[in-house]
């Protein structure tokens, strides 16, 4: 009885990080591929559990469209030199980013370099 309560409760808490690891899978972003963007913020969420950055970006045929970029949690980013007010609406920015595997304007945010040459990382 005693050796069953023990395998029962092993499981248990080896499956218990199995939830941590699924939420902070990257599989929906192209993991070799990385691409350079410039545009315009639009918008900066620093919230929790993932900050987000809302970039304009011109495309070839010359029509705005719109990209959501994922970052990591304000703390981490934090770590990183990053701090709440730095990316503002209105400014203009290049970004490295992966791209979403299914073709949509997404990525996971790795490099954003502002105007005045500095430059910040997340992911990557």
């Amino acid at each position: 009885m005693r050796k069953r309560n023990w395998l029962a409760l092993m499981a248990y808490a080896l499956g218990l990080g199995a939830p941590a690891a699924a939420h902070h899978s990257h599989a929906m972003y192209e993991p070799d591929t990385q691409i350079t963007l410039e545009g315009t913020v639009k918008e900066f969420q620093w919230v929790n559990p993932h900050s987000w950055l809302y970039l304009i970006v011109t495309n070839d045929a010359g029509e705005a469209e719109e990209w959501a970029l994922e970052a990591r949690a304000p703390f981490r980013l934090g770590e990183q030199g990053w701090e709440p007010g730095l990316i503002k609406a209105g400014d203009e920015i290049s970004v490295t980013v992966k791209p979403l595997r299914r073709g949509a304007r997404g990525g996971l945010l790795g490099i954003v370099r502002m105007a005045d040459g500095r430059e910040f990382v997340d992911e990557f």
